[in-house]
């Protein structure tokens, strides 16, 4: 026991005691532990440094298994600043990519369904939605990180076996975010849950959920446009000079999909952009992309095509709360033209022409997606998407951004975006960020 003990380490065993995670002993824990001191104080009186350093050797054996199921390991930290709380998630090594999963929401509660505008597994209410109330579930699902902003408390606990965190978002609509972490088999699943859910109806939900893997398109991800949504992405991309394209370049990584086959490549160089004081004439009223949630285009507009004066509602973190203040904005309208041409022999489907925009900030050397400011660029449409597209072959829902092309056609497509005056100097167009060759157009 002695050699043991030394071996282990005196102050790293204390530290373990002090700071490692809560553990529930078993009956067989308590009972070699018993027999371990019982053996002990039979032949001296043992100091309580000895006492603990018993207790941390064994807690650190059952812990030693218990890490070795898992997939994937879980720490977190919280920016008291800015109320940012993220989660470093480590695979273990030797595991192969965690797999895709189809989740299955077995309890809905009354008066709730599925929400057609919004997707997959986004729960709303039935009358009077205002897509403010309800809840969403989603896999995070091979990230390296998550980050979730304006936390003001955490609480640990389990459900139904699996271990669970409750964030509470003091001052928010979207006021809970609850995360599974099936760390055995890599991963996790988040419910995020407007004001309507009440907690003990937001712990049945998740008490209820069932995925399984699948390699189906159709698995349901987080989104990194999501309300708290894994920001990996904008803190890593450093975007150089090389990045940065104008009028007359070409734009890499657009594809469709033609039946049966392996995606194509279709050529897409810019032909115009521009920014516009009024909205233009002669736009097509089913080619329109807006948010459900915003008034009718034309109570938005003056009598010369302008954008009225716009209210907005900004965000911040302030005594462990999310407040909002209100802040006035004037509108503009950023025009996109490209070109899109099919060079393949085949028909394709479904190429994606929703790119959105972003603010670009310098940061250590290089442009930097700036999130914080992304509340400017998305007045009318979802997530700083264009609010207008005339080549749409899916006109209504999400689909509303993809389009077909016959094979050697070629298109030109029109965007319509709005931007707020204050964000005009800092305004890019995003193509494939996430690839192997971003690209990024400066509206102005």
């Amino acid at each position: 026991m002695n050699e043991e003990l030394r071996i282990l380490g005196e102050e790293d065993a204390l530290e373990f005691m002090e700071n490692g995670e809560e553990h529930i002993f078993s009956a067989e824990y308590n009972a070699r532990k018993d027999e371990l001191l019982g053996a002990e104080r039979t032949r001296r009186k043992k100091p309580i440094k000895l006492v603990l350093l018993i207790a941390a050797l064994v807690t650190l054996s059952a812990m030693t298994v218990t890490a070795a199921a898992r997939l994937i390991n879980v720490s977190a930290s919280k920016n008291e600043e800015t109320g940012t709380y993220t989660y470093t998630i480590l695979r273990e090594e030797n595991v192969g990519a965690v797999g895709a999963v189809e989740i299955a929401v077995n309890y809905i509660p009354d008066g709730y369904a599925e929400c057609p505008v919004c997707g997959q597994n986004k729960f709303q209410p039935i009358e009077n939605n205002d897509h403010r109330g309800g809840f969403s579930v989603a896999s995070v699902n091979g990230a390296s990180e998550l980050t979730v902003p304006f936390v003001s408390s955490v609480e640990r606990l389990e459900i139904g076996g699996v271990r669970a965190e409750l964030l509470t978002h003091s001052g928010m609509d979207n006021d809970h975010t609850l995360l599974l972490f099936h760390e055995e088999d890599g991963q996790i699943i988040e419910i995020i849950s407007a004001k309507d859910i009440s907690v003990d109806t937001l712990y049945k939900i998740a008490e209820n959920i069932t995925y399984t893997v699948t390699d189906s398109p159709a698995a349901e991800y987080r989104q990194s446009d999501a309300v708290g949504a894994d920001e990996s992405l904008e803190d890593t991309l450093r975007i150089e000079d090389c990045n940065i394209i104008s009028v007359g370049d070409a734009i890499n990584g657009k594809t469709g999909d033609a039946a049966g086959m392996t995606p194509c490549k279709v050529s897409c160089t810019v032909k115009s952009a521009r920014v516009l004081d009024t909205l233009p004439n002669g736009l097509n009223a089913d080619d329109f992309c807006i948010n459900d949630g915003m008034e009718p285009l034309e109570t938005l507009l003056n009598t010369d095509g302008t954008f009225k004066t716009r209210t907005r509602e900004v965000s911040y973190w302030e005594n462990n709360a999310a407040h909002v203040r209100t802040e006035t904005a004037e509108v503009k309208i950023f025009e996109l033209v490209l070109e899109v041409k099919n060079d393949s022999d085949n028909n394709l489907t479904d190429v994606f022409m929703g790119d959105r925009l972003e603010v670009l900030k310098e940061k250590d050397g290089a442009l930097a997606i700036d999130v914080d400011s992304r509340y400017k660029l998305d007045f009318l449409a979802y997530d700083a998407m264009p609010f207008y597209f005339d080549r749409t072959d899916y006109p209504g829902g999400k689909h509303v951004y993809f389009m077909d092309i016959g094979a050697k056609e070629t298109k030109e497509a029109r965007l319509l975006y709005t931007v707020d005056e204050d964000a005009l100097a800092d305004t890019y167009v995003s193509f494939n960020p996430e690839g192997p060759e971003p690209a990024f157009l400066k509206i102005q």
